[in-house]
């Protein structure tokens, strides 16, 4: 599953966050931990539309070590750093985080001709609950 967006049209890119979890569901069957998949995909594009003027590229893909939500841009090169910033209420870092906190794994690449390729691995459903004894 993919989507296009261009960064101008950042309501189009983050309001296509629904269609993200429904793929979730219905192509794949993943038991997913919806609000993490939410919270990933918000701020996954969110940063990609703030940062990265031009069209930006997700998918979603299903591997054997579990499904990834990826997103292209054309942006400048970034440093991943996933520390929680000094103002918790300020705009800078605060999503790469959030990112870091709620996915299994996160891999930053530069490509070759220009533009990142961030992957994050979901997490699986939340935890099935426990029986009474």
């Amino acid at each position: 599953m993919a989507w296009q967006f261009s960064s101008e049209d950042s309501e189009t890119a983050l309001g296509s966050r629904d269609d993200f979890v429904a793929a979730l569901h219905q192509q794949f069957g993943a038991p997913i931990d919806e609000f993490a998949a939410r919270v990933l995909y918000t701020e996954a594009v969110a940063n990609a539309v703030r940062h990265a003027p031009g069209p930006i590229r997700i998918v979603l893909e299903a591997r054997d070590d579990g499904h990834w939500l990826c997103v292209f841009d054309e942006g400048p090169p970034f440093d991943w750093v996933p520390e929680l910033p000094v103002d918790l209420y300020g705009e800078g870092g605060r999503g790469m985080f959030l990112i870091d906190r709620y996915s299994d794994c996160v891999a930053v690449e530069r490509l070759p001709a220009g533009g990142n390729a961030v992957r994050i691995k979901l997490n699986p459903g939340p935890p099935a609950p426990l029986e009474p004894e």
